[in-house]
């Protein structure tokens, strides 16, 4: 169990472009239950099968997180009405992880990163993460592998990544009026074919992806109710894109 713990904090790690020497040579391991109820203060935590931590009703100065949470094999990470602050000091030092079967679960947070320094939670394998009626400041969501994230009622700024089959859906963001929009990367894969015009940034009431008529695009990208900032795109060698967006076309392979 310790090496394959090991192997797939490695792996999100360099998924999310971290040197493997971000994580504490002992980091906090929970393989029981564990709940939190009091301000606290962590480094690395590795929950594994077997294992849930559970944050709950946590007042300000809140859970103060120095360090990465990697939810792995069937462990839980349950964070509900608590005060969440990431400590981080430079972009991508601390995330959040579901791998293989770990599932994340975050409702009525306040969840804050230091300004101008970007946070991810990231889900891959078959991850899950779901996340509803909560307070960010700016955050990374990336689903990769077959994992799925949900997001509903959320305040904040969103940088939306989908690769391989992942699920990303989202609804109602912001929950407040003026208080958060999107950022959103769909993929478009080596050997894939599409069609793609992305809509002008601004209200969305309902957007799907891949498009209709593709091949090759396994992932999902649902938006219902959301404001989008910016539409950009992450375009792989050996796709067959073509791309029609504000009148113009453009061919992309």
């Amino acid at each position: 169990m310790r090496r394959r713990w090991k192997s797939s904090l490695i792996s999100i790690l360099l998924c999310l472009g971290f040197s493997v020497g971000v994580c504490a040579a002992d980091p906090w391991i929970i393989t029981t239950h564990v709940t939190v109820t009091d301000p606290m203060e962590a480094g690395d935590i590795v929950v594994v099968s077997g294992g849930s931590l559970e944050v709950l009703d946590v007042p300000d100065p809140g859970f103060k997180l120095s360090g990465n949470i990697s939810v792995v094999g069937t462990g839980s990470l349950i964070m509900t009405n608590s005060v969440i602050k990431i400590m981080s000091i430079y972009n991508g030092q601390y995330s959040l992880a579901a791998a293989e079967e770990g599932t994340i679960t975050v409702t009525g947070c306040d969840y804050s990163v230091p300004m101008g320094v970007q946070h991810a939670m990231f889900a891959t394998d078959n991850g899950v993460i779901n996340i509803h009626d909560t307070d960010f400041g700016f955050i990374q969501l990336i689903a990769a592998g077959n994992s799925t994230i949900k997001g509903e009622r959320l305040n904040g700024q969103f940088e939306c990544i989908v690769q391989d089959a992942g699920n990303l859906l989202l609804t109602d963001i912001p929950r407040d009026t003026d208080s958060g929009s999107l950022w959103v990367w769909p993929t478009f894969t080596p050997n894939s074919t599409a069609e793609y015009s992305p809509p002008l940034p601004g209200f969305i009431d309902s957007f799907q992806f891949p498009p209709a008529g593709s091949q090759g695009l396994d992932e999902i990208f649902s938006l219902t109710r959301c404001e989008v900032k910016l539409w950009p795109m992450l375009v792989r060698e050996g796709c067959n894109l073509t791309l029609k967006t504000f009148g113009a076309h453009e061919e992309m392979g």
